[in-house]
């Protein structure tokens, strides 16, 4: 089975130089753990995580959180935490290699790329899909 008849094709982007709050913003909006960063023109320049976005965040700990977080997300963006040596597969890669990546790196997504413009995302949720399909 190829990458192409599961994965997600409307991928949800988040462009260079936006926020962490617009990261947070279109991760809650979308129920999605994971965001490709992109240029104008689809060309895959990193990703960023819920994980990313929640550890640079302000401690719940701290004086005033609610509206520090606020103050913090909308004035930081994401270009220093995007992790930008990403893994990613083709449409044409096999199912089991993006499993064995996934797994080996232990991450929840693969961008889909080719000629490293983004055209579709490999997640645990497309996984969890086909995995669904094979035990009816």
């Amino acid at each position: 089975m190829l990458i192409e008849t599961v994965m997600t094709t409307k991928v949800i982007c988040l462009p260079e130089g936006a926020s962490v709050a617009q990261a947070r913003k279109l991760m809650e909006e979308n129920l999605v753990r994971s965001l490709p960063v992109v240029k104008d023109d689809m060309t895959l320049v990193g990703i960023i995580t819920q994980r990313d976005v929640y550890a640079a965040g302000l401690s719940v700990l701290s004086g005033n959180y609610e509206r520090g977080t606020n103050i913090f997300e909308a004035n930081v963006l994401i270009d220093d935490l995007i992790n930008r040596s990403v893994d990613t597969v083709t449409p044409k890669t096999s199912l089991q290699d993006a499993v064995i990546i996934m797994r080996e790196l232990k991450i929840g997504a693969l961008p889909v790329t080719e000629l490293g413009k983004v055209v579709g995302i490999i997640s645990n949720t497309d996984l969890l899909g086909v995995l669904a399909s094979l035990l009816d």
